[in-house]
């Protein structure tokens, strides 16, 4: 398998967990919040409620992962690869160095172009940041656990293809 082919795959897999488990946070904070409004006797809300906010959450979570997830990803494994040379675990904190400043610091650019109060943003960036760290870790571990599966799967491929036992069933 080509190494853009894997790139694609294994990116797609982990987009793929940190947009359902969105949604799935979604589906249970609503009906948490249904339960409450039942109990404490307000009012229900209208019923297109769920369909917005999963559409809302559903569109967050793809542009999370595609401008800030992805990127930070790929530039901590060349980061990793290149300059440290060593085991995949180094790719956490440098995953989480390197969300934070992009965060921080795009938020900090957008606040002196617009001229606007920079230490409320540097409060709402960090904030921020820090709600992004756990998508960032499933994101990584999503990423990871595909690198390693496609390796269990291929050696499993070229075990079950070289077995002359096998051979011997498909021909007989």
């Amino acid at each position: 398998m080509s190494a853009a082919i894997r790139f694609i795959i294994k990116h797609s897999v982990a987009a793929g967990a940190v947009t359902i488990a969105s949604l799935v946070f979604v589906i249970i904070a609503y009906f948490a919040l249904l339960v409450w409004a039942i109990v404490a006797g307000g009012g229900i809300g209208s019923p297109v409620v769920l369909p917005l906010t999963l559409l809302l959450a559903m569109a967050g979570s793809v542009a999370c992962v595609l401008f800030i997830l992805l990127p930070v990803s790929v530039a901590s494994e060349i980061i990793r690869t290149r300059v440290f040379m060593g085991s995949r675990f180094l790719e956490i904190p440098i995953s989480a160095v390197l969300l934070a400043g992009y965060v921080v610091g795009s938020t900090t650019l957008v606040c002196m172009l617009r001229e606007l109060d920079v230490r409320r943003g540097l409060v709402i960036s960090s904030i921020a940041a820090a709600a992004l760290m756990v998508p960032l870790g499933l994101y990584w571990w999503c990423l990871h656990s595909a690198d390693w599966l496609f390796g269990l799967g291929t050696s499993f491929w070229s075990r079950y293809r070289g077995n002359p036992a096998v051979e011997v069933e498909k021909a007989g």
